[in-house]
Parts: C-alpha cells; structure tokens; sequence
C-alpha cells in the first residue's frame, strides 16, 4: 500500500468504515509524514478506535508537533479513552513541554492529571485513569476531595479512592479508611479494598 497508494487516496482509506483499514491508513501517513499528511490528525484523533488515536498521539509526540499539543491535551478527557491511551498522551504532553523546570517543579504530566481529575466536568471514568496515575499524596489531592469522589455512584471511582487512601499516612485519611470499612451501607467489595489497607501493627487497625 505505501507503494502503490497516494497521500489522497490514504486520507480517503483514514476514514472507511473498517477500523483496521483506518489504523493501516494512519500509520502511512505518519510514515510520510509531510504537511499534506499532518492535515489528517485533527480528524484521526476524533476517530472511534482507541488504536488510531494512540498513532496520533505517537506520531505528534515522535514528531514534535507543538502546533497538536491541545488535540493531546483534549485526548485526556475523551469519554472513549483507555489506560493505554491516556497515559501515551500524557507522556506526549510531558515530551512537548519545552517550558524549562527546575529539579523540584511537579512533574509535567501530574499537573494535567490533577487539573482534569479536579475539574467539574470531568467524567468518573476519566478520573479512575486519574487517580491511578496520579501520586496519591499530591498536594492538591485533599481528603475532602476524596470524600466527594468516595461518595460518587461509580463504584470504579469508589474503588480508586479506596486504593490512594491506602497509600497515604496522615491519621485523617487513616481515619477515613477505617470508616469505610465500618460502613455496612458501603458494597462488600469496596470495604475489603479498605481492610487490605490496613496495618497489623497499628492496635484500632488491628482491632
């Protein structure tokens, strides 16, 4: 195909129905990757299968498109990302900050994990991707915070939670870990996440 194909007829085949004809069409065009081919990433990274949007996000990173950076950024919040996904484009993002940091600034890729986990319109799955990469004793992640994701219906955003508050060790989030295991209303699954954190040598823990 790369040798009997146009760039034309590569952005045609970018959006035939065929989920893997699409992938094939896009890994082309980044193999050329001339202005003509770039032209297509605003609509590749719209595309329903989670495998061409990875490509365009490999292929802006490899690249170095700057000019793609809000694409990678808008990738972040997509209702149909996955784990892979999202953490390609994070890494994307951290590849395109030319902005020099010191040794002590917060990593590039935490400051646009916690700015879409702490935004209103975030979606609960987007915020599980979150709370999975994110450290779980960032600055900006407080336990009032928590308590409020704790207390959302999604019960895969309940369960992350439940796992960064294992993962910190100030007494108000101890605290909070104990509750949920005390809490006969909460599901079966999500207070033994909670007793699996707690600590054999701390006596109330223990008991």
């Amino acid at each position: 195909l790369a040798k009997t194909l146009t760039t034309t007829e590569l952005i045609a085949m970018a959006k035939v129905p065929e989920a893997d004809l699409r992938v094939t069409a896009m890994l082309l065009l980044r193999q050329r990757d001339d202005s003509q081919c770039r032209g297509v990433l605003p609509d590749l990274f719209k595309d329903a299968d989670p495998r061409v949007r990875f490509g365009a996000i490999q292929w802006v990173a490899e690249s170095a498109l700057r000019e793609f950076g809000p694409l990678v950024q808008e990738e972040l919040a997509h209702p149909a990302t996955t784990r892979r996904v999202f953490e390609a484009a994070l890494a994307a993002l951290d590849r395109l900050d030319v902005t020099p940091r010191s040794a002590t600034d917060e990593r590039g890729g935490d400051v646009y994990v916690v700015d879409l986990l702490l935004a209103p319109q975030t979606s609960s799955i987007i915020r599980r991707h979150a709370l999975r990469m994110l450290d779980p004793n960032n600055e900006r992640l407080n336990l009032d915070k928590l308590l409020e994701f704790l207390d959302n219906d999604d019960a895969g955003l309940q369960l992350e939670v439940v796992r960064t508050l294992r993962s910190r060790t100030e007494p108000a989030a101890r605290e909070l870990l104990m509750a949920t295991v005390r809490d006969e209303t909460r599901p079966s699954r999500l207070r033994a996440e909670a007793v699996a954190g707690l600590s054999s040598s701390a006596v109330d823990e223990r008991a």
